[in-house]
């Protein structure tokens, strides 16, 4: 995860030790983004322990489904919607 320093005038980001100075409509943006995946920080956490996941693929998934999944009516229309679900794909052979 990046390091962010804000200041009155510019944001330095220290994504692998060193420091990068950003414009400020953009340093705002990341800045807003680093304050909304913070608020999910224990769902990215407990994703992130899944076996082949890590931090980044569990704020992917929170970002698109959000950290409860509440837009779902139940675990198997949500397996659906991301292709995790068996197709009945089988040929006559």
């Amino acid at each position: 995860m990046f390091d962010v320093v804000t200041s009155a005038d510019s944001v330095r980001i220290n994504p692998v030790g060193r420091s990068r100075v950003a414009a400020p409509p953009l340093a705002m943006g990341i800045v807003r983004l680093a304050d909304l995946l913070a608020a999910h920080h224990d769902a990215v956490q407990r994703l992130a322990e899944i076996p082949g996941l890590g931090v980044d693929s569990a704020q992917q998934i929170i970002a698109e489904v959000g950290a409860t999944a509440a837009t779902f009516p139940s675990p198997k229309h949500l397996a659906s919607w991301i292709g995790a679900c068996p197709g009945n794909e089988e040929s006559a052979a």
